[in-house]
């Protein structure tokens, strides 16, 4: 059995994110591994204490690798707000009453929640924040941003 020494060539929070970059490799043709993508799947929280998830690959498809990681990142140009999401959420954002934009979600009393943690062991998940706005105090049930 030959000895194939790995080397890692990114580290990444998002498991999903590995399995994608992964893929592009093995699609060029190149074997890869993740290594402490469970560990972080079953909590994320842990992500800096382990490292991350290690992309590896064999030593010898390391700068091919590398290269073709640097490119698909640079041939993408993704916008966490991209033209479509922002117009969403200012048409979502907008006063029913009046058509201020000067609105905000109202926050969760502090007391509820910690009382709902002490006694069920979770924050309650059905209660939902409204959205007010700031011009004419009108308060409206809105989605999940």
């Amino acid at each position: 059995m030959p000895n194939l020494s790995l080397v890692k060539v990114a580290t990444y929070d998002d498991p999903i994110i590995a399995h994608l970059s992964r893929n592009r490799l093995e699609t060029a043709g190149i074997t890869a591994f993740l290594d402490g993508e469970h560990h972080i799947a079953m909590d994320w929280m842990i992500a800096n204490a382990v490292g991350g998830v290690k992309l590896l690959v064999a030593a010898d498809d390391a700068e091919q690798a590398a290269q073709i990681l640097s490119e698909s990142l640079s041939s993408e140009n993704v916008s966490p707000t991209g033209p479509d999401r922002t117009d969403k959420l200012e048409r979502e954002d907008c006063c029913p009453a009046c058509g201020s934009g000067d609105t905000h979600r109202e926050r969760l009393h502090r007391k509820l929640i910690f009382l709902s943690i002490l006694l069920l062991g979770v924050p309650l998940p059905f209660v939902s924040r409204k959205i007010a706005c700031s011009s004419c105090g009108h308060r409206w049930n809105g989605k999940q941003t």
